[in-house]
């Protein structure tokens, strides 16, 4: 397997750039599996790069013993793919998110990249909240730094911000799109948020997670959708 291709930079020792996904292994399976393997082949385009697409060689030495994995493989310069093992451990529910403002977006949000300085600020200005939730400079929201946001709006209608360039579309929202197709993907505002009656954020290793309260905005119905990712 080969590796990234580094974007040209205008900082002239901005570490190389590197494309990777995180999964989860249990029961011995995979989850999201080609979705996963789709974003690695999504990456290895972008950039230039060239991997077989031998996710089973990547994950050969994961332990398949019935216990819940969380996996990283990152794309690199110049080196196979780096693969990263841990226990997995699943987050306590309902999570709390403190509204940050976005800032800076790099061009590669689409892609799950290490360009992510925007994210780890956020983090840094969430206090003790579980994640930050991105807000545009308009009041729009995007997504937290880990997951994706859907909220559950009047009269029942779920809907989720758009896959436009301000987010990065994860393997989980995807899924749970495809499953539900009426979910609405439509801009959503901090008085969106502040009306509706349940929110849920969604990533590759706990599927669907409940939403408790929200900095500055209230509490909210743990309403999961688990049964339907």
């Amino acid at each position: 397997m080969k590796a990234v291709t580094p974007l040209s930079s205008s900082t002239p020792h901005a570490p190389p750039l590197r494309v990777f996904t995180t999964l989860l292994v249990k029961d011995n399976e995979v989850a999201l599996r080609a979705r996963h393997r789709a974003r690695l082949d999504e990456g290895a385009r972008a950039f230039d790069l060239v991997w077989d697409g031998d996710l089973d060689r990547a994950l050969a030495d994961v332990p398949r013993d019935g216990a819940a994995w969380r996996v990283r493989i990152t794309l690199r310069a110049g080196e196979d793919p780096l693969v990263e093992t841990a226990p997995y451990v699943a987050p306590h529910a309902p999570w709390t998110l403190c509204p940050v403002p976005a800032g800076a977006v790099p061009a590669t949000v689409r892609m799950k990249t290490t360009a992510r300085d925007h994210y780890e600020a956020a983090r840094r200005r969430m206090g003790g909240a579980d994640d930050a939730l991105l807000i545009g400079h308009k009041g729009e929201v995007w997504e937290t730094t880990t997951a994706n946001l859907f909220v559950r709006l009047a009269g029942g209608v779920w809907a989720t911000p758009p896959a436009d360039q301000r987010l990065l579309p994860g393997v989980a929202r995807a899924a749970l799109l495809a499953k539900r197709p009426e979910i609405a993907e439509k801009p959503l505002f901090l008085a969106d948020l502040a009306a509706a009656d349940a929110i849920v954020v969604t990533n590759a290793l706990f599927g669907v997670h409940a939403v408790g309260r929200i900095v500055g905005l209230g509490s909210f119905a743990s309403d999961a959708l688990a049964s339907d990712l």
